[in-house]
């Protein structure tokens, strides 16, 4: 592949001490968190945290040494850069004119699938994470406790408007298990509207101590979930292949998310033209395997063919050869009988063995049975079905 690099593991070393990994990465053409993978797989230390900034500000730093070379490490290493595809995405997209999309406190909830999902909600029990769960059918596209529930409904109202006025569809079956679904430029795609939750160890309750004291053993979960307030909107049915773009938008110190719907709502066409593509890329790559797998068949069978017709030749020429050894055996039981001195009757005894071996050998020359030949070198004569 053009612009591979072959790179001494030495000079690798030096380069990932003298340079910074973000910046080394993009001359090999690759990340920075493949590098770093490529360094571990052939035992080169890498500077740790801080390093960089006690560099900058002129204090002393202290290297790894690069440890002898390993079994299965190389001396020389090659990076082979990432080529673009035609589905990705560049780091900075242009999202060209932002929507807006406001969300109040007082905001009414009137769009059908918002007020479908509040009535979803009403009668929710909690989860083993503390996120509100409904009964059947479920609400896949949000999880959040009770006190977050009022703002996450006001920000899917708002959300489903501003899609449909975008001209985004958005489909929600009615079966239990559905998922709601954003119809972009005929692609779908998916999102969630999630609650963090922070985690600490459970407190048992009263019960659970008294069974604790009474029976020795509680059944108490390990851990307690408290719901934090923060809310963060997620793209969930991504390929792996757009596994580097921004795919969430969190509740952060200046800026919450109903702030970030907009660059949400902008990036949707520019997701759907990507996994528009990744389709496509999907699809010539099964059309190639299973055209490979079929040419790899046929020579398969070719040669599978080509063994049984050889094995066939090979059986003619061992019953040629029986044929024509029993034939010249015959011709000398033949003439030793009549150059011997036997009695009459012994004679006429060999003579017939003679005969016998004969007509043997004329049974068993493949040369003399053209059919049967040609029958059995044009298919077996009988297989397993």
């Amino acid at each position: 592949m053009s612009g591979t690099h072959n790179v001494s593991r030495a000079d690798l070393y030096e380069r990932v001490w003298s340079t910074p990994m973000r910046k080394l990465a993009v001359e090999f053409g690759i990340s920075d968190v493949g590098l770093a993978k490529i360094c571990r797989k052939n035992g080169i230390p890498l500077p740790g945290l801080g390093y960089w900034r006690l560099v900058e500000t002129g204090r002393e730093t202290k290297r790894v040494p690069l440890p002898a070379i390993a079994t299965g490490q190389s001396e020389t290493i090659t990076i082979t850069p990432h080529e673009p595809k035609p589905y990705d995405l560049p780091k900075r997209v242009d999202l060209g004119v932002v929507p807006t999309v406001e969300v109040r406190d007082d905001r009414e909830i009137t769009h059908p699938l918002a007020v479908r999902t509040k009535r979803l909600f009403e009668p929710a029990s909690k989860d083993t994470n503390g996120h509100m769960d409904p009964w059947k059918p479920k609400a896949p596209h949000i999880r959040v406790s009770a006190d977050a529930l009022p703002r996450a409904l006001r920000i899917l109202d708002a959300l489903f408007v501003a899609m449909e006025q975008q001209g985004h569809s958005l489909k929600w079956d009615k079966a239990p298990d559905a998922t709601l679904a954003i119809g972009v430029d005929g692609e779908e795609i998916s999102f969630c509207l999630i609650e963090a939750f922070s985690q600490k160890p459970h407190a048992p309750t009263p019960k659970e101590l008294a069974d604790l004291k009474k029976y020795h053993y509680s059944y108490g979960p390990k851990w307690d979930y408290l719901p934090t307030g923060e809310l963060r909107i997620t793209i969930e049915n991504l390929p792996y292949e757009l596994r580097h773009i921004r795919k969430s938008w969190s509740d952060g110190k200046m800026r919450r998310v109903e702030k970030c719907l907009g660059d949400m709502l902008a990036l949707l066409p520019h997701l759907a033209k990507s996994l528009r593509l990744v389709r496509e890329e999907d699809e010539r790559e099964r059309l190639r395997r299973e055209e490979e797998a079929k040419r790899a068949e046929e020579e398969r069978r070719r040669r599978e063919e080509y063994e049984r017709k050889a094995k066939v030749a090979a059986e003619f020429l061992k019953e040629w050869n029986a044929s024509r050894g029993f034939r010249e055996l015959a011709a000398a039981l033949t003439e030793s009988t009549q150059n011997a001195a036997l009695e009459d009757a012994q004679k006429q005894e060999m003579l017939g063995i003679a005969e016998w071996i004969a007509r043997h050998a004329e049974n068993l020359d493949p040369l003399k049975h053209f059919e049967w030949m040609i029958k059995n070198f044009k298919k077996p004569s009988w297989q397993y079905w």
